[in-house]
């Protein structure tokens, strides 16, 4: 197996879809929001459109002569600020031939037939941002969500908030031009907040191979071996333990079939766990806890919400454990350091989560299609080779498993994008639309297809909504007395 090899120093040249560009007349502006002449907006949801058409509005794009997104704010402080970074440390743009050796490696795990044939790196040099892409394109993150609210409302601003905590600014401005330039919808899942900065300042991402979850702050209180600044980065861990990745002395780890067996198990497992958090770990915690952040388990439900995510990280150590191991596939390239799991080439950094895609759409707003094509793969490379985005795989919708464990997966990440209780996409259009959105399943019943909606056309679900400030206020608003 070819460790890594070097790509050939340029970026993918990009299809340029028809349907990105038009000679017609710019689409209608959505209320509250004052469209450019000179740009149409991506096709958004619209109550008033025919039975017949498209539910969501004909796809529209961008002229000829049109830039790509937002030009930078007109607040002449802003503007000189950008002149002065982009003067002393200049972006390259993401479309031009590299001038110097690529910094991006191909995918060593890469497995012929496995994973839809996609196109997948594992980045081994940073590649950190030059400067502030949040002031260079103010009038882009301005203008993010769904613009049938307008900007400046409490409905925007909840969007803008979810979208601004789920991708660092930098990839979604990539995956904006990248979108507006082939004329693909690209949806995203969310990437955890605390993960941010270590994707942005250019630390390895986790490839698709490696089934582990990146950590979350729950997990600081089944690893001890965690700190708070370590929340984020991929782990791996028996969280029986106090946090080393293996302990020789510990019963092995059943099998999840028969149910009742496994249960018991995990039931014995969680009492000793427990007891060890409660008079071991929260008084570890303290100071975070003080400081508001991180908040130890209070009640019964919240226990349970804990033992939840202990069961989760024990079936995975137990899944993906070998895999590491000596004889394992991936046992040559990783090194795994306590929870952590290193590759041998970037030793002593952590790996954070990838942008996941998850799926591309053509034809209309939420329109699901394969990524099979020319066309498709291209926008995957190039993805892939964008400097904060660095995608390690194609769509999970378009993932066929190989493994009980991985179909398992899939189905889980599926419906964890679907209402009531599910987390919105960042589905990203042509022609800088920015937008949450909601993962439909087909019903057969109703013979409907399975498609992407707007988040705010699924009104029973308010989850996402509450874990911002905006959607709390909004939904305070809207029940006073709840």
């Amino acid at each position: 197996m070819t460790i890594f090899k070097k790509t050939n120093g340029s970026s993918p040249s990009l299809p340029t879809s028809q349907t990105s560009r038009t000679q017609g007349t710019p689409g209608t502006s959505q209320p509250g929001t004052s469209a450019p002449s000179s740009q149409t907006q991506a096709p958004t949801p619209s109550s008033s459109t025919p039975p017949q058409k498209d539910a969501f509005g004909k796809k529209t794009g961008v002229t000829e002569s049109t830039p790509l997104l937002g030009a930078p704010s007109t607040n002449p402080k802003d503007t000189q600020r950008a002149h002065e970074q982009l003067q002393s440390n200049p972006r390259k743009p993401i479309y031009a031939p590299a001038k110097e050796t690529s910094q991006h490696r191909e995918n060593k795990f890469y497995k012929d037939g496995s994973e839809n044939e996609n196109i997948h790196t594992v980045i081994y040099k940073s590649a950190t941002p030059a400067d502030s892409i949040g002031w260079s394109q103010r009038e882009f993150f301005e203008k993010l969500g769904d613009h049938r609210h307008p900007v400046g409302s409490l409905e925007r601003n909840a969007e803008q908030e979810y979208l601004l905590a789920n991708m660092p600014k930098g990839a979604l401005h990539e995956a904006a031009q990248i979108a507006n330039k082939t004329g693909v919808g690209i949806a995203v899942r969310g990437t955890g907040l605390l993960a941010h900065m270590g994707i942005e300042s250019g630390s390895p991402t986790k490839a698709q191979e490696f089934k582990n979850k990146t950590s979350k702050e729950t997990d600081l209180w089944l690893c001890d071996a965690m700190t708070f600044g370590d929340v984020g980065a991929v782990v791996h861990y028996d969280p029986r333990t106090t946090g080393t990745a293996k302990d020789a002395s510990l019963p092995p780890i059943p099998g999840r079939e028969p149910k009742q067996e496994w249960q018991q198990f995990v039931d014995t497992a969680w009492s000793a766990k427990r007891a060890h958090i409660e008079q071991s770990r929260i008084p570890q915690l303290e100071s975070l806890t003080r400081k508001g952040k991180v908040s130890p388990p209070t009640d019964e439900k919240q226990w349970a919400q804990l033992k939840g995510q202990f069961e989760s990280r024990l079936a995975e150590f137990r899944d993906e454990d070998s895999h590491y191991r000596e004889g394992g596939p991936y046992a040559k390239h990783v090194s795994l350091q306590g929870p952590f799991i290193h590759l041998k080439e970037r030793p002593g950094e952590h790996m954070y989560g990838d942008h996941d895609l998850f799926a591309f759409t053509t034809g209309g707003f939420g329109k699901l299609t394969l990524d099979n094509t020319p066309q498709l793969r291209d926008v995957q490379k190039a993805l892939q080779e964008a400097d904060t985005f660095q995608a390690q795989h194609g769509g999970i919708w378009n993932w066929q498993p190989q493994e009980k464990s991985h179909e398992a997966i899939k189905a889980k990440i599926m419906g964890a994008h679907s209402p009531p209780s599910g987390e919105p996409l960042v589905y990203v259009q042509p022609g800088g639309a920015v937008s949450a959105a909601f993962y439909i399943p087909a019903d057969p019943s109703t013979q409907t297809e399975e498609r992407l909606v707007s988040a705010w056309d699924a009104p029973n679900a308010t989850k996402w909504l509450e874990s911002t400030h905006s959607g709390a206020e909004l939904l305070k608003k809207q029940n006073p007395t709840s």
